[in-house]
């Protein structure tokens, strides 16, 4: 199974075709939304925390080299830090690729 994480927010709605189309070929995934809210933020991220290890992760949103965004819905929630540096240790003993 391949984990997807998608941050949810107008200019990444495009990158629901790559789920899609998982989807169609039968790849068999589970997704995690990270939608523009504190409490999506906090629920996704103790989610990842407890993938299996050796899992195969997507992450696909926004990001640096310093960290990685979730959601965002102007004027209402402007995107902030999902998962900063300090943090990435979240994915060791992962395989993460992402298209941010």
């Amino acid at each position: 199974m391949i984990q997807v994480i998608i941050s949810i927010d107008p200019s990444t709605q495009f990158l629901f075709e790559i789920i899609n189309n998982l989807k169609s070929n039968r790849i068999n995934i589970e997704l995690t939304e990270i939608h523009p809210n504190d409490s999506s933020y906090s629920d996704s991220f103790r989610k990842i925390s407890q993938f299996e290890k050796n899992s195969t992760i997507v992450f696909l949103g926004h990001g640096t080299n310093e960290q990685i965004y979730g959601g965002e819905k102007l004027p209402d929630f402007k995107k902030k830090e999902f998962i900063k540096l300090n943090q990435m240790n979240i994915f060791e003993r992962q395989y993460l690729f992402a298209l941010s």
